[in-house]
Formats: structure tokens, sequence, C-alpha cells
């Protein structure tokens, strides 16, 4: 099970506990990877992100938009290894997944309380912008807002998010957002692209979704969650039509 710590790390810089940017990144960075995804029709990359590596022997989450509809996955730590990475489940409607390498000896990033994050405290995002041209780069910025509610990526629930004013570009989707202490209090996702915005980014938070990533790795689905198999009324017409059914409210 994940363990989150709300503790300051011995490696600081103040009597608070709190890291200097460069301290956070060499703290955290080892745990951030590059995630590349392959179609099978196409010669190239059809996709990059990134992910946070959950346990030493190579879980790893990331956004579900980052992995869906890949055939093969690469993952690429920060040293430059490489891995063949195995689906271990992803949720759409949150947008989370989690990934598997057959690795051991990784180094786990440490996970904070997004619950205590205040508007004002000193945000860091790492991830690979643009994909792995760009690996490993770091932005600095601060908790714009909390409790923001939008529709996760790929039409998925309406969700609260965090906000940051730290740069996230497309292929930091799954990576780190972390707090001043060296810890992931967020999952980077997604950004407000209209014309006009500037710096407001989206991570999920962290203890939104521990139980999902956990159910993941013990499991390999999302447990106690219900489905109800009854069709959407407009949709019967059609069936009905085609399989000569009557009209009305179907279960399955």
């Amino acid at each position: 099970e994940l363990e989150t710590n709300s503790k300051p790390s011995d490696n600081t810089v103040s009597t608070d506990g709190t890291l200097t940017t460069a301290q956070i990144n060499e703290k955290v960075a080892p745990s951030v990877v590059g995630i590349v995804q392959y179609q099978s029709n196409y010669f190239e990359p059809t996709g990059e992100g990134s992910g946070i590596i959950l346990s030493e022997d190579g879980y790893i989450a990331t956004n579900a938009h980052v992995i869906e509809n890949a055939d093969s996955l690469e993952v690429v730590l920060s040293d430059g290894t490489t891995y063949k990475g195995t689906v271990v489940g992803y949720d759409s409607k949150t947008d989370l997944a989690v990934i598997k390498i057959d690795a051991s000896g990784l180094t786990p990033a440490e996970l904070g309380v997004s619950g205590e994050l205040k508007v004002g405290e000193k945000a860091i995002a790492i991830g690979n912008p643009g994909g792995l041209i760009y690996a490993g780069s770091v932005s600095e910025g601060i908790i714009s807002g909390l409790n923001r509610s939008l529709r996760a990526a790929n039409d998925g629930y309406t969700m609260n998010f965090i906000q940051t004013d730290a740069a996230i570009s497309p292929g930091n989707s799954g990576g780190a957002l972390v707090n001043e202490f060296g810890q992931v209090v967020g999952i980077n996702s997604q950004k407000l692209s209209a014309n006009g915005y500037e710096g407001i980014g989206f991570a999920i938070p962290i203890n939104d979704v521990i139980d999902i990533i956990t159910d993941y790795m013990q499991y390999g689905y999302v447990t106690g969650r219900p489905y109800m198999g009854i069709l959407n009324p407009q949709d019967t017409d059609d069936y009905a039509q085609i399989f000569g059914w009557p009209e009305g409210v179907y279960v399955n």
C-alpha cells in the first residue's frame, strides 16, 4: 500500500524543512520517467508523456490519455535506461493509469498530502514537455488555486484539481507536481490553452488518486465502483429496429 508522508525530508535548507528548487529536483527527478507510446500502424512514436515511479519494483503512475490506444510502451528513466512498459490498468473517468516495468531498485517518489496545500505555496512541475527532447524539465511557480472543478481529460468525471502557474505543456502529462518539501502532491494533467490565458495548469491531487492507484497495484482494477447496465432509453429505438425488440429500457 502506498504511504504518504507530510514530514519534511532530512535534506533541509531551513528550520521548517523546505528545500531549494535544485534540491527538490535532485530528490524527485530520479522518480520521474518518460513514457513513449507506439501504435502498430505508425513507424514513429504516437505520443509522449511522463510518469511517476511508485515502487522500487517498477509500478508507475501516469495519465490515462498518455497510454490509451498504445500497442506498445517504452519507459525511459532519468538516467536514460529504457524498459518495455506493460499497462496494469487505466481509468478514463479519472484520467489515471498504472503501468509496470520489469525492474528493481528504482527510486519511488515520496508522496505528500495534497489536502494540506495552501494557495501561494511553491509548486514545482517535473516532467517532459514536448517529449523526451526536453526530458527532465523543471518549472517553478505557486499553487494558484485549490478545488478547481473541471472535467478530466478524454471526457471523464468532473473532478477537483490543483491549479498552478508552473509551466505545464504537452508531454508533462503524468508527471509530478511537487511541494517545497520534495513530496509529490499532484499528477500534472492538463492546461488551459485558450487564447488570452497564460499560466493556468491543472494537476490531480495525490490524495484523490491514492485509492485508485493502490487498487490497480493490488488488484488490477478499481474496486468499490458499482455499475448499472441500463442503456439510455434514447438509444433503444435503434436496437428495436435492428433486432426486432420492443422499445423500452434495456438491462444488461
